[in-house]
């Protein structure tokens, strides 16, 4: 993203440039079809999308890379720029990012490896073993690799290491034997039957940047910069970086490794790293931990970096491409301990760094490490993978809320998870929901973008006011990294102490930046306070619980304490520097505070340093909203936003908020929804403060524009608004209303008897499964998200016969109705014993689903046949009739009904749409006995959105609290609201069998769920406006 200079104005606010808006994951998961990927790009611009970011997803049947792939990346792109939108590059097949779809590790040599650490040597008993927790890095034991080292460990009674001797290939182990063995990752069908890469090893690196990125600059290098702007690294990582479950354990452990560093570690260290290795898994007496552990991780952070993230960094500044995307579990300590080593020391190389946020997480602390490294590093802005594995029904609410509480960190560029070229088999699994045209409310997307392009375009300029640092504490984090049972509460105890600071923070109105150890001596060249830490000056730090310091960061903050700066350590002092005892913290701690870890203490410390004061009615300071405060010239940007969702969102409740601003302001407030600018009235305080108040309903955010007083201004400024709410009437409304369906109506045919190969039928089961049961008969393939890709499988004509049966109830004679195919070529159907023909007359939802008509369906049961080749390469799925009609479903029991033409405000589900993903317009009659205006209040309803339409108007939307809807001036007489509930296709493509229904990692799996988590029976969500809207008359 592009730094902002000059001042914005309101014509650019209110039509905010396409650079601001965000970018989907364009999902590549089919054989490409120019024409079709061309009108999904005019579908993104209709969306109000700035572009594109090309992704390959499972599915891709074009050979990634090939000639045919990059010319339709060539004409993707060039039809973009024609119509102002940017194409962002994606650097590999699926994730992570490294192996360029296997061609990498097709070298044996760059593959990733790692060190097995274990009690059974090659050829010896592993049943006992418990499995390893899977990565996609490779943590497998694989005995393809060769013995390094025998140890011969022996422990005191509490688990501690009482020796560990490095054996000679004629001793014996006297204690306990373990050996260490060098392995690379055995081949995997997600890398196409190669491997991950060494991330490691910078050769590797350079093969990777030969197949991917040489190549792209070949195509559009001449683009770089600018029509293409960027390439998106998505989960670069080591192996994981395992722990013992407890120091006698009979289990294995692999640790990251790569041919060159015992040689570093000694070179660094002075060390033997084979001698130092048992200190990496085990604690010394006395809750000792060896400095040895902390040198391991160190070392393995500083070459993930420099083997991986600095080469591509440097490629990608040298030939003027922006380096974005994110690293792998970024969250915890423990996570990013395993992962990475340490998030903020890898965010040096990225020139638009980022995170990714999945699952309708919060994880605060992984925006703001990014954050305080963009901060610090002066870069344009920061990214952030966004909504993916939410689900159908992720709405318009939750699209704003979780990305104004991201942009109030620092987010500035969303890259939306995900658009799908097409939903052809595993693909409509794909951590949906999706996009593009195949969800019902594609084109109202619009107004949410523009929102966000609005606050982007505010919160790129100038630079953020942070008077607060606090010391990362992830290196004394890898000093307790030890076994589970003798380290796992002291890590508990770190992590929650940092997710703790972090939101006592940031809740209590105090911005602050994370400093890295690793970047410090980097980012500051001159010593002294405030604490210059590259771009960014600090007039008070917090050192929180932390067990060791770096030598280079005690001299630091030495100095920055020495010149007058505030140093403060939260809890206990650290009692290491470079993990070696010292006293020279406590030295240092003894000439500064030092504070109990608690939220007081540390919001009373901070308070000098407050610049926004947010509270409630009742004096408290609020416990709900984010902010960021920019300086841009003489002006100051306020970005307020909500944290969290509403206990209840089917409350309508608003909050009143006291913001009190150090200074004194004049203040507007340029509305990021409607675009309109509006000056507020405010108070001046005595202690040089300004004022104001903000009546906040959930999901709402408020950015504000403060420009120094004038003088005469407090006159003007401190008159209230006064104006009265006026009185109306309601207006009564019928129960039962007209609907109008845009789609036809769905029954969901998951369930079916099945027979192969002429053989008897078999009880039915579902559709998924039977495909899970005749592929491991036949011993094919498993067909989840981790097979290899199409264009890399030789096509094999399915040499099998599969036969489903279904039957389907009725209690009325239904015609013109439609069957779903997804590979309708050689597929034979049948109606009652006798055999109809597949003539394909259409699509619904997405263009791989075709449709067939069928026969009339008479009242009673019918008999639906479907004879299949089945193979590798068949997509088995669920299969839908569709029509005019209505569903009665109960349990696992499906039933045509009559056509549905009406409803009452309520579920719609069992109203005779189970299975109804599309879009509801209903159509409320009223009259009015003279003239005046008409709100409409729907505050109950589960789809994206409404809209409000009156006798045929430009529809607008409402999907905000209050939703309330305000019409213009109306005659006296009869009058029609049509409210248009936008549906999501949960109810028609969601996991419908699996029973939790606070599962929140909407993937592949949750369609394959098993045990307790399987229900034969459809669980349903609730979908519609589900109680009568309020209509209320205002005379006039």
């Amino acid at each position: 993203m592009d730094k902002i200079q000059e001042p914005l104005d309101a014509a650019a606010f209110c039509r905010p440039p396409m650079q601001f808006r965000g970018v989907p994951f364009f999902a590549w998961n089919c054989k490409l079809d120019r024409a079709l990927l061309l009108r999904e790009i005019d579908c993104f611009r209709e969306m109000g999308f700035g572009g594109f970011c090309i992704h390959v997803r499972t599915g891709l049947a074009t050979p990634y890379m090939g000639t045919e792939f990059m010319a339709t990346v060539r004409q993707c792109e060039v039809y973009g720029k024609e119509r102002g939108m940017r194409t962002w590059l994606y650097d590999e097949d699926r994730w992570p990012s490294g192996a360029a779809g296997g061609e990498v590790t097709k070298n044996p040599e760059l593959r990733s490896r790692h060190l097995l650490f274990t009690r059974v040597p090659y050829g010896g008993d592993t049943s006992a073993l418990p499995p390893l927790p899977y990565s996609r890095a490779g943590n497998a034991r694989t005995e393809n690799g060769k013995l390094m080292c025998r140890y011969d460990i022996s422990f005191l009674p509490d688990g501690t290491l009482r020796s560990a001797k490095k054996l000679a290939p004629e001793e014996t182990a006297q204690g306990t034997a373990w050996y260490a063995y060098l392995e690379t990752q055995a081949p995997e069908a997600w890398y196409n039957n190669q491997t991950y890469i060494d991330v490691l090893n910078p050769k590797a690196t350079e093969a990777f940047l030969a197949k991917t990125h040489e190549l792209y600059k070949k195509l559009l290098g001449a683009e770089f910069g600018a029509a293409v702007p960027a390439i998106f690294c998505d989960e670069p990582q080591t192996p994981r970086r395992l722990c013992l479950p407890e120091s006698f354990a009979f289990a294995d452990v692999t640790l990251p490794w790569t041919e060159r560093l015992a040689q570093l570690y000694e070179q660094e260290y002075s060390a033997n790293l084979w001698d130092d290795l048992p200190l990496l898994l085990w604690d010394l007496p006395r809750g000792g931990s060896a400095p040895a552990r902390w040198r391991w991780h160190k070392l393995l952070t500083d070459c993930f970096e420099i083997g991986f993230l600095k080469p591509y960094g440097d490629w990608c500044v040298k030939n003027h491409l922006g380096f974005t995307g994110h690293l792998m579990e970024e969250p915890t300590l423990q996570s990013q301990t395993a992962a990475t080593g340490d998030a903020m020391r890898c965010y040096e190389s990225f020139t638009l760094p980022g995170i990714d946020m999945l699952c309708g997480n919060f994880e605060f602390t992984t925006v703001k490490q990014c954050a305080s490294v963009k901060n610090q590093m002066g870069r344009s802005g920061m990214l952030s993978e966004t909504y993916g594995v939410t689900g159908w029904d992720f709405d318009f609410r939750s699209h704003k809320l979780h990305g104004d509480w991201q942009a109030a960190l620092g987010v500035t560029q969303r890259v939306l998870h995900l658009a799908w070229a097409g939903m052809a088999g595993e693909s409509k699994r794909d951590y949906p929901a999706t996009l593009n045209y195949q969800s019902p409310w594609y084109r109202e997307y619009g107004g949410v973008e523009t929102h966000f392009a609005r606050v982007a375009e505010a919160l790129t300029r100038g630079r953020p006011i942070v008077h607060l640092a606090v010391l990362h504490p992830i290196e004394s984090f890898w000093l307790v990294y030890g076994s589970a049972a003798s380290t796992s509460l002291r890590r508990e105890q770190l992590d929650s102490d940092f997710q703790n600071l972090t939101k006592w923070l940031l809740f209590g109105g105090v911005d602050f930046d994370f400093i890295s150890e690793a970047l410090l001596p980097k980012l500051c060249q001159k010593s002294g306070a405030p604490l210059a830490v590259g771009q960014m000056q600090y007039d008070m730090v917090l050192v929180p619980n932390c067990e060791t310091l770096r030598s280079t960061t005690l001299g630091i903050l030495r100095a920055f304490q020495t010149a007058g700066g505030r140093l403060v350590f939260l809890g206990t002092v650290p009692k290491r520097v470079d993990a070696e005892l010292s006293a020279a913290p406590a030295a240092l701690a003894e000439k500064c505070e030092i504070l109990p870890f608690n939220r007081q203490c540390v919001l009373e410390a901070a308070e000098p340093l407050r610049e926004v004061s947010l509270r409630g009615a009742d004096g408290r300071l609020t416990e709900n909203f984010l902010y960021q405060l920019r300086q841009d010239g003489e002006v100051r940007w306020l970005f307020l936003a909500h944290g969290a969702e509403p206990p209840c969102r089917d409350v309508v409740e608003s909050q009143e908020v006291t913001v009190t601003l150090r200074g004194r302001w004049s203040v507007q407030c340029w509305d990021t929804m409607s675009g309109e600018i509006s000056t507020l009235p405010v108070r001046y305080l005595p202690q040089n403060k300004t004022r104001l108040h903000w009546k906040a309903y959930a999901y709402d955010s408020l950015l504000l524009r403060l420009t120094p007083a004038q003088q005469g201004d407090d006159a003007a400024s401190a008159a209230e608004s006064t104006k009265q709410t006026a009185l109306g009437t309601e207006i009564p409304i019928s129960e039962q209303v007209t609907v109008h369906l845009p789609e036809p109506n769905a029954m969901l045919l998951d369930f079916a008897e099945f027979a192969l190969d002429g053989e008897p039928y078999r009880k039915k089961q579902e559709i998924l499964r039977i495909d899970n049961i005749l592929r491991k008969e036949l011993r094919l393939p498993q067909r989840t998200d981790s097979v290899a890709q199409p264009w890399t499988v030789q096509a094999k004509p399915p040499v099998h016969k599969l036969r489903l049966r279904f039957a389907v109830q009725s209690d009325v004679r239904v015609e013109n109705i439609r069957l779903t195919l997804e590979q309708p070529e050689n597929v034979r159907l049948f109606c009652n014993g006798q055999e109809i023909p597949v003539h394909v007359n259409g699509w619904w939802v997405d263009h791989a689903i075709h449709t067939v008509p069928l026969p009339v369906l008479e009242p009673g049961r019918t008999v639906l046949e479907a004879e299949l080749p089945f193979g590798e390469q068949t997509n088995l799925e669920w299969l839908y009739l569709l029509g005019d009609f209505g569903v009665r479903a109960v349990g696992a029991k499906a039933v045509l009904t009559a056509p549905i033409h009406s409803l009452t405000f309520g579920n719609i589900v069992p109203q005779g749409l189970p299975f109804y993903g599309g879009n509801l317009e209903y159509e409320i009659p009223f009259t009015l006995p003279q003239a005046g205006r008409v709100t409409a209040q729907a505050a109950h309803y589960r789809g994206h959105l409404m809209t409000f339409s009156l006798d045929g108007s430009v529809p607008q939307q409402v999907f905000l609290p209050p939703y309330v809807w305000h019409s213009s001036h109306l005659k006296a007489g009869s009058h029609v609201l049509r409210i248009t509930l936008f549906g999501n296709r949960f109810n028609q493509f969601g996991p419908l069998h699996l029973f939790d229904s606070a599962w929140k990692y909407m993937g592949p799996g949750s369609w394959r769920s098993q045990g307790g988590q399987w229900s034969d029976e459809w669980q349903f969500r609730r979908t519609g406006i589900l109680s009568r809207p309020v209509l209320t008359f205002f005379a006039e």
